[in-house]
């Protein structure tokens, strides 16, 4: 049995949809956030040991100046080959970023667009189903009879509001 979608219900599908869009958006920078802060930790726990092999170089040995400097080498270009990756990987999560974030707009974009339509059609409906009451009011010119068939039906709604 198919159900009939209204306009509230389309305004409301939409908005659900546009903060479904922005809790993913959310949720993406805080994983990209999450790996930014593991890359960090890794590459400062990467420089503490290199640190302390340099260091453990020059306590042994400390006049051998071709071993100290050889290690000092290697840690260097092993820091330059993770600097170069890094630099890699953080170019990656930009292209990432823009895509998601152009992906993103369009998705809330078309979402809003939805529930204006929805909202719009909502209005129509409502006027729709005031108008004719309005023309016929003021097609009555307000007369005493209409007024006053007004007052008694608000009346007797009154009465039986005390009475229940």
């Amino acid at each position: 049995m198919a159900t009939e979608t209204t306009a509230v219900d389309r305004v409301f599908s939409a908005l659900n949809e546009q903060s479904s869009v922005l809790l993913g958006a959310i949720r993406s920078a805080n994983e990209r956030a999450f790996r930014a802060s593991k890359a960090l930790l890794e590459e400062a726990e990467y420089r503490r040991q290199a640190a302390l092999e340099v260091g453990k170089k020059i306590v042994e040995n400390p006049t051998d100046l071709v071993g100290i400097s050889n290690v000092v080498f290697d840690k260097t270009s092993e820091a330059q080959g993770r600097v170069i990756d890094l630099g890699r990987r953080s170019v990656q999560e930009i292209a990432v970023v823009a895509n998601e974030t152009r992906e993103n707009a369009g998705e809330f974009a078309r979402a809003g667009r939805e529930a204006a339509g929805g909202v719009a059609e909502a209005v129509r409906e409502v006027y729709g189903r005031t108008s004719g009451a309005a023309r016929a009011a003021v097609g009555a010119r307000f007369s005493a009879p209409v007024v006053e068939k007004v007052k008694t039906a608000g009346r007797r709604a009154t009465a039986q509001d005390e009475a229940a």
